[in-house]
């Protein structure tokens, strides 16, 4: 598979026209089996790119890097303006140690006590620098020297913390501090600094057809680590560039910041903003929305405001930490008591759109990580399998329902697989029906 670089500039020649994807595919192999030329060397020699389509591509590439930059530029100056409202100054050495994990493209930073700073790149953990010991003085000190009065009496009393911090330099980051044996630790999140399209995430384009609904309820399911988040983020931005509406986000914490477009966007975090998910989304209904988000269904009292908002003419959107469909509707319907179970299969059955489960593959060439993602649509078939309580039945409709844009886990990584991303026995580890891949097995 090609690297990330490579990866880029095939993309622009394919947006440009110059090429297209059969023809890419086809000379990937040859161009993998040489070294000694980039992809742009390698086309001109084989004469599938000619000298003014290099300029072509040039130009487009230098258009893109300015957008970057630009962007980059604007989001500096917002952290600016969110700074000024703070008192809080992030402890050097954090700041210096944020700094280096982003560089060396972590996605998470572990300051533990007596330990070098560790990072988490493409699912693995590695030493970010092995001479750096933190003992659980050191490690307090930096920790509570970056957080107010306000979150150290917060953590003092409940023994950890999750917010969110930002700089000019570090970005935006999710903190997590907490009491453990040795003393205190965090987990810092380093959230990208900008919010990624869904052609860059490579999301279905079926999942841009959800974004059209006026009410019902969508959710983005998925493990710890699998993006959920950033999917999510991507269909809110879609959304906010593309309709007229009034967007509510109900968050713990605020991780992707996002300006009004063409929607205005209200984001409101938990302690910061409202006492509790429920307030928030309880408060959001007398605030004249149209899409409601919410971080995470946590409760069966958010689970219930949720599908009452969607129901009432709202599009609702959410994550829950589940890794299917099925599985989702199992967790949706078990959060409510027996006696209401059959009631709450009827409405879910009529108000869910769609349930998006995804995970996060580490790719062919260990530089970073695909997506594989299984996705229900809701029609008549699907609403009465869910009344009816026939669940198992979910898994042939998703089979034989590819045309519209259905998808299961195992086919999607069976076509990461077909389309050498990820390796078979990489592959076996997230699928869900494993005799589809034992033949992979033999690699191993």
């Amino acid at each position: 598979m090609l690297a990330k670089e490579d990866e880029f500039f095939a993309k622009t020649i394919i947006d440009l026209g110059i090429l297209n994807s059969f023809q890419i595919e086809n000379i990937e192999k040859d161009y993998l089996l040489q070294t000694e030329k980039s992809l742009k060397e390698f086309l001109l020699s084989i004469e599938l790119l000619l000298p003014w389509d290099v300029e072509k591509i040039e130009s487009k590439l230098n258009e893109i890097q300015s957008e970057i930059e630009i962007e980059s530029a604007r989001r500096k100056e917002d952290i600016k303006k969110r700074l000024s409202d703070s008192s809080v100054t992030i402890n050097k050495e954090l700041e210096q140690l944020i700094i280096d994990a982003r560089e060396k493209g972590a996605s998470d930073l572990h300051l533990c006590v007596d330990m070098p700073p560790v990072v988490r790149k493409f699912k693995e953990i590695s030493f970010l620098s092995i001479e750096k010991l933190l003992n659980a003085e050191k490690l307090e000190k930096i920790i509570f020297s970056s957080i107010s009065q306000k979150q150290l009496d917060f953590l003092m009393r409940e023994k950890s913390l999750d917010f969110c911090m930002e700089g000019i330099e570090i970005g935006r980051i999710r903190c997590c501090i907490y009491k453990q044996l040795d003393g205190w630790e965090a987990t810092f999140r380093l959230i990208p600094d900008k919010i990624f399209t869904f052609e860059e995430l490579k999301l279905p384009e079926v999942i841009r057809k959800l974004t059209k609904y006026q009410q019902g309820l969508i959710l983005v399911t998925g493990p710890t680590g699998s993006g959920k988040t950033t999917t999510l983020a991507a269909i809110i931005d879609e959304i906010n560039k593309t309709r007229e509406d009034h967007i509510i986000t109900i968050e713990d914490p605020i991780e992707y910041v996002h300006r009004s477009l063409k929607c205005q966007v209200t984001q409101r975090q938990f302690k910061d903003h409202t006492l509790s998910f429920e307030n928030a989304l309880k408060a959001s209904l007398r605030q004249d929305p149209d899409i409601i988000m919410i971080g995470e269904m946590r409760s069966r009292e958010t689970m219930a405001m949720a599908i009452s908002a969607a129901e009432t003419g709202h599009l609702v959107l959410g994550t829950m930490p589940t890794s299917s469909a099925v599985r989702t509707i199992n967790a949706i319907i078990d959060f409510f008591p027996v006696d209401q179970q059959g009631q709450i299969r009827s409405v879910i059955a009529d108000s869910l759109r769609g349930i998006i489960s995804q995970q996060l593959i580490p790719n062919k060439i260990q530089d970073g990580l695909e997506l594989a993602v299984e996705i229900l649509l809701f029609d008549s078939a699907v609403s009465t399998v869910i009344k009816q309580d026939q669940l198992f039945q979910l898994t042939s409709i998703i089979q034989t329902n590819k045309a519209s844009g259905m998808i299961g886990m195992d086919d999607s990584l069976l076509k990461l697989i077909k389309n050498n991303r990820i390796e078979g026995k990489v592959a076996y580890g997230f699928a869900e029906d494993k005799k589809l891949f034992e033949e992979y097995l033999d690699s191993v």
